[in-house]
C-alpha cells in the first residue's frame, strides 16, 4: 500500500463513530426505505435484538434506536443519494463540519452540519462534553458558510448538563449568555457603555427572543443607544444575532449507540460488503487527498443545490491548486 502524501493522525473514537454514521446515512438514502418498510424495519430490529441477546453485557434499546434515527434525520426516508442529497466528509474547520449532508429536499437547499463529539476513554466525562458543545457552537459562529440555510446536529456518546440539550428557549438563552461572556469580557469600551450593553442584551433575550417576538436585534439596539455607542458595540450585536440563529437551528443528541449503528449496517449490508465499505470510507477520509472544488460544486449542481449558494460557498484552498484540502464526497 502506498503511503498517502497527506494523512490525518490522532483519530480516535469520534472518527470511528463518524464514518459509521456516514455509512448509516448513505445506507438509509440508498436502502429502499429500510425504515419505512414495515417488514424490513421489523426484520432489522429483530436481527439486532437477537444479536444483543448473545451479548448480555451490552445494554441497548433497539426500538428506541430505530425511532431516534427518524427523529434525528426526519427526512431520511424520502432523501435519495446523488438525486437530492450528498455527503461531504471531514470538512475544514471554519467552513464545514465532520459530516455535511447537503439536501435539496422539497426544493429547499440546506446543509445539515453534523458534528461528532465523543471518546471511548475517561475523557467522555460530562464536563469534557459540555466544553465540546461550547467549542462546536463557537466554531459555528465563525463558520464562513453559515449564511446558507442549515441545521447543526451535535452527536455525543454520553450525557451532558441538562440545559446543554437546548430543549427550550430558556436553555437557549443560558447557552447564548454563556458563549457571549467571552466576548463581553473583551469589550474595549467604557464601564458605563459595557454595563448598558449587557443590560440591553439581557432585556432583548428575555423580552424579545424568549417570547418569540420577531423584532430585529439591530432595530432594538438602535432605539436604545446613540450612533457612536452603536458603532462601538456593533460587532457584539452581530455575534448575538448570529448566536440566536445558530441555537435555534441546533440539536444536541446523545447515545445514538455506535454498536447499534454497526448492527444496523451489518444487517443491511452483510459482513463482507460492510467491511469493504467501512474500510473504503475510513481510508479515503484519513488519506487527506485533495479534492477539486470544481468537482464538489459540479456534484452539488447535479442535486439542484441553489446555484447562488454554491457560487458563494467558501472552501479552503491548497496554496497551488484550486482544491479542497480535506473534504471527501462519500
Amino acid at each position: 500500500m502506498n503511503i498517502p502524501n497527506h494523512i490525518h493522525f490522532g483519530l480516535g473514537f469520534g472518527f470511528k463513530y463518524q464514518y459509521l454514521l456516514s455509512t448509516l446515512l448513505h445506507a438509509l438514502m440508498t436502502g429502499n426505505n429500510l425504515l419505512s418498510d414495515k417488514n424490513k424495519h421489523k426484520a432489522c430490529q429483530n436481527y439486532m435484538i437477537k444479536k444483543l441477546a448473545k451479548n448480555p453485557n451490552i445494554h441497548a434499546n433497539v426500538p428506541m434506536f430505530m425511532k431516534n434515527i427518524k427523529k434525528i434525520f426526519p427526512d431520511i426516508e424520502s432523501l435519495n443519494y446523488k438525486k437530492d442529497a450528498l455527503i461531504l466528509l471531514e470538512g475544514e474547520d471554519g467552513f464545514f463540519e465532520d459530516i455535511n449532508l447537503f439536501t435539496t429536499h422539497n426544493k429547499t437547499s440546506k446543509i445539515n452540519f453534523i458534528q461528532v463529539k465523543g471518546s471511548d476513554t475517561e475523557d467522555s466525562s460530562r464536563g469534557t462534553l459540555n466544553k465540546a458543545i461550547i467549542k462546536t457552537l463557537l466554531g459555528m459562529l465563525e463558520n464562513d458558510n453559515n449564511d446558507i440555510p442549515f441545521a447543526l446536529i451535535i452527536l455525543i456518546n454520553d450525557e451532558v448538563t441538562n440545559w446543554y440539550y437546548l430543549k427550550d428557549k430558556i436553555d437557549k438563552v443560558k447557552m447564548i449568555n454563556t458563549i457571549l461572556e467571552k466576548f463581553k469580557r473583551n469589550l474595549k469600551i467604557s464601564a458605563f457603555l459595557k454595563n448598558k450593553t449587557i443590560t440591553i442584551f439581557d432585556k432583548y433575550l428575555n423580552e424579545v427572543y424568549l417570547n418569540g417576538k420577531e423584532e430585529k436585534i439591530f432595530d432594538y439596539f438602535r432605539t436604545r443607544v446613540t450612533d457612536i455607542q452603536y458603532e462601538k458595540i456593533e460587532f457584539l450585536i452581530k455575534k448575538l444575532d448570529r448566536l440566536c440563529i445558530i441555537v435555534e437551528n441546533t440539536r444536541v443528541i446523545d447515545k445514538l449507540d455506535h454498536r447499534l449503528i454497526y448492527l444496523f449496517l451489518k444487517y443491511h449490508y452483510g459482513n463482507d460488503k460492510l467491511t469493504k465499505i467501512l474500510w473504503n470510507i475510513e481510508m479515503k477520509s484519513m488519506s487527506g487527498q485533495h479534492t477539486e472544488i470544481s468537482d464538489i460544486k459540479k456534484r452539488l449542481g447535479k442535486i439542484n443545490f441553489n446555484s447562488k449558494r454554491v457560487r458563494n460557498m467558501i472552501f479552503t484552498k491548497d496554496s497551488t491548486k484550486n482544491t479542497f484540502k480535506k473534504g471527501k464526497m462519500l
